[in-house]
């Protein structure tokens, strides 16, 4: 009997590291950063690809949508922390329930 729960919550589990994983790959990733250059402030983004740093001009932003960004980014670390909250629990699961 718990041996059942605990895998439909497994599979519960599962399936939401799936629908974050999801999400996550429609979201933009980085940080928006201030550069000072001769007293005016700049944003970039920064962020990783390939295991390099790039660091992308947004010039075209309004205010509005460097805030609606930084929602966006905001977001996308919460659901990081989200992820390896459920990847964790899958792995104690799996070690009580004895798979892999």
């Amino acid at each position: 009997m718990i041996r059942g729960v605990l895998e439909d919550h497994y599979e519960r589990l599962k399936s939401m590291e799936q629908s974050y994983k999801e999400r996550l790959a429609s979201m933009p990733k980085g940080n928006i950063r201030l550069k000072n250059i001769r007293g005016r402030l700049y944003p970039y983004l920064d962020y990783r690809e390939n295991g390099k740093m790039v660091s992308k001009y947004l010039n075209k932003l309004s205010k509005e949508e460097l805030e609606e960004l930084q929602f966006k980014l905001e977001q996308h670390k919460k659901l990081l922390q989200n992820l390896r909250e459920v990847k964790r629990d899958c792995r104690i699961l799996e070690k009580a329930l004895k798979r892999k």
